[in-house]
């Protein structure tokens, strides 16, 4: 689903983290303006638990989180119905009250892959270890 992610910019609660389901606006205070950016990436959901506490994790319980993490997983890369989903998640935002601007120009959204690119890059050269070429690896997946 393609996230207008310049849309959310959270006012006077800059702690606030915008809701990763953003067509529920409950409890979250957010402008009341959005323009489409550019669909949001989304990084592959990770679970992590320590060796120890997942090899003493009940098998019952283990195989549902497994079988949780492959559904979302599939939900993940399901594209086909992207358009569908974005167009019904602005109308339930406009009944919200939040109004659609134009969409962003190309131009402005090759600026905000670059600096999102350079940001990127830099976070994954202070995290060390194989963050740069993950993070290689998923510009060469989206032909970048």
């Amino acid at each position: 689903m393609a996230v207008p992610a310049a849309g959310w910019v959270v006012q006077d609660h800059p702690e606030i983290t915008p809701p990763s389901n953003f067509n529920q606006l409950r409890d979250t205070t957010v402008t009341e303006y959005a323009s489409f950016l550019y669909p949001m990436a989304s990084a592959p959901y990770t679970i992590g638990v320590p060796d120890g506490l997942w090899d003493s994790t009940d098998p019952e319980i283990r195989e549902a989180i497994t079988q949780a993490a492959d559904d979302l997983w599939e939900r993940t890369n399901q594209y086909d119905a992207d358009i569908e989903n974005e167009m019904a998640a602005r109308e339930s935002l406009a009944e919200q009250g939040i109004v659609w601007g134009d969409d962003f120009l190309e131009s402005d959204r090759e600026l905000f892959l670059e600096a999102v690119s350079e940001t990127w890059e830099m976070l994954a050269e202070e995290a060390g270890g194989n963050a740069l070429d993950y993070r290689q690896r998923v510009l060469t997946a989206l032909g970048r």
